[in-house]
């Protein structure tokens, strides 16, 4: 099968991700509408889909949210 990227990032995809969804919900106050809203146009989120180490692995999911965030000027 052909994969996006890497199995070599797969765990640290994972975790990030999770990172990052528990943080933009528990911390930042976002419900899961707006989550997904967000998410769905962001830049950083086609990186992660296109498997860009820096986004992948080089930060951590709370690193992603405020990232996001900002980028989305909330």
């Amino acid at each position: 099968m052909t994969r996006a990227y890497s199995e070599v990032y797969l765990e640290d995809a994972m975790r990030t991700l999770g990172e990052a969804v528990d943080f933009a919900l528990c911390d930042q106050g976002l419900t899961p509408t707006e989550l997904t809203a967000i998410l769905s146009n962001a830049f950083e989120m086609k990186q992660f889909e296109r498997g860009i180490p820096r986004v992948v692995c080089g930060m951590s999911g709370d690193e992603l949210v405020r990232e996001i965030i900002v980028h989305a000027g909330l």
